[in-house]
């Protein structure tokens, strides 16, 4: 098992609403996939869902204003949350890694 289907597995279907600073709030029927609190558990700082229809949101509250990125592509993740380190992790996490082959 792979880790999105592993991540499907535990996870339970209900309605979310996502603040989009850009425009219209995303409106949507799905999952949470994951969620990554702060190093003292008392803040959520990145969500993944993905809707029924497919598609992946990422909720990146890091940011002022929070930064949104919808996709319908799992890998696409990969950047959604910058290129640091921290960010780097949380790809791993959920089973994205990226490299340049050189």
């Amino acid at each position: 098992m792979n880790i999105l289907e592993k991540l499907r597995s535990n996870a339970t279907s209900a309605k979310y609403q996502v603040f989009n600073p850009n425009g219209a709030d995303y409106l949507f029927e799905g999952t949470l996939l994951y969620q990554h609190k702060s190093d003292d558990g008392k803040h959520v700082l990145v969500k993944v869902y993905e809707s029924r229809k497919g598609k992946f949101v990422v909720e990146d509250k890091t940011c002022k204003p929070v930064k949104v990125h919808v996709t319908s592509d799992w890998l696409s993740i990969f950047g959604t949350i910058g290129y640091d380190e921290w960010a780097k992790n949380i790809y791993r996490e959920l089973g994205i890694e990226e490299f340049q082959r050189i």
